[in-house]
């Protein structure tokens, strides 16, 4: 009875601070690290899917400092969302571990990624979530593809942020972090007859950046208008720089923006967390496929298009000189004009659940 109520008690979140972990590099180098911090996911680090802690790798002389992303499936926004989507509760326990290695070890896990993989090259990225059907499926199948569906979102999360620092190399330690490595880590008791690439857990290093977050502004740089408008200008500017290299945020704001201070009075804005985001050549593969009516709007899939959507530069600049003028009275001069990116209607999306929209003066007003 005790190992029955065992294997149904949520897997306890096995990352702490002053654990030492060893990580394998892309190209086979181990790395060691030793956790320093760890950062809730809906809390102080920007909002991203991942398992987010600071760390201190080991080198041959000392150690250096670094974020560690770690897209655990037992853990963070796959599984929270599949638990809103199915409103039920599906924590990662014995007995889903159990089950995934079953069908795992039956060969199926290799079929049911094949056909997540052909539904989005067919339909587009993130749409094997919504088309897949297992209905019919016994209910030890269903609790399975479930763990399978978390696993295989994490895995390409993972890749698709690899790839956004690949497509940014040129703004990397100026605009954002630098990326420094992607990285597996072995879940444990996963048994040596499986495939390690349904169990291993996949990760990304990137530069720490030493400072605060922009919407953190004011309490950290108090009665400095000038200061702020400069501030927040860079970031705007920072935001341009990603669309025009061919990257939008999804997931833009001034919760997504750390300042390093570089001296007394000289600061830079980073802007990280791209795993929810567009890449150019992927929207350009994606327009015209469907059956998208016109008169519903701009095809979904195509690039400029959403850079005018997303505007991920007002997201930035739009929240902080509302927020500053709320607070303080204190106008700021922000240009977010994009354009010369793209043609700009005025809408904007300033986050996931909020529109914002110009008046008849030109300022913008958010409409929940």
């Amino acid at each position: 009875m005790a190992s029955a109520v065992k294997s149904t008690v949520t897997t306890p979140f096995p990352y702490v601070v002053g654990r030492m972990m060893s990580l394998k590099s892309a190209d086979g180098e181990n790395i060691s690290v030793t956790i320093t911090n760890i950062y809730p996911v809906t809390g102080e680090y920007p909002v991203t899917p991942s398992t987010v802690m600071e760390v201190q790798i080991r080198k041959e002389k000392g150690f250096q400092k670094a974020i560690l992303k770690l897209f655990d499936r037992r853990f963070g926004y796959w599984r929270e969302r599949e638990q809103r989507i199915s409103a039920s509760e599906c924590p990662h326990t014995q007995q889903t571990e159990a089950a995934w290695q079953d069908y795992v070890r039956r060969g199926s896990a290799e079929v049911l990624f094949d056909c997540f993989s052909r539904i989005d090259e067919d339909e587009g990225a993130g749409k094997f979530r919504r088309l897949y059907n297992n209905d019919e499926k016994t209910e030890g199948e269903r609790l399975a593809e479930r763990e399978g569906s978390i696993c295989y979102s994490n895995q390409i999360t993972h890749a698709h942020e690899v790839q956004v620092y690949r497509e940014l190399q040129a703004l990397q330690g100026r605009c954002i972090p630098r990326f420094m490595a992607s990285v597996t880590l072995d879940m444990p008791s996963t048994p040596p007859d499986l495939p390690p690439t349904y169990f291993e857990i996949r990760g990304i290093l990137l530069q720490k950046v030493c400072g605060f977050k922009l919407e953190d502004l004011r309490s950290e740089l108090p009665n400095s208008p000038l200061a702020w408008e400069e501030i927040i200008q860079n970031a705007v500017d920072a935001a341009k720089e990603i669309n025009r290299a061919g990257v939008i945020q999804m997931n833009a704001g001034p919760w997504n923006v750390v300042v390093a201070r570089l001296d007394e009075h000289t600061f830079q804005p980073f802007i990280l967390d791209f795993a929810h985001s567009y890449i150019k050549w992927q929207c350009d593969e994606m327009v015209g496929r469907g059956d998208w009516d016109d008169k519903y709007g701009p095809d979904p899939y195509s690039f400029n298009d959403n850079v005018q959507t997303w505007h991920n530069p007002k997201c930035i600049g739009f929240i902080m000189v509302r927020d500053v003028e709320k607070a303080t009275g204190h106008k700021l001069r922000i240009n977010w004009d994009i354009s010369d990116l793209t043609s700009d209607s005025g809408w904007i999306l300033v986050s996931n659940y909020t529109l914002a929209g110009p008046d008849r003066n030109g300022r913008y007003i958010a409409m929940t």
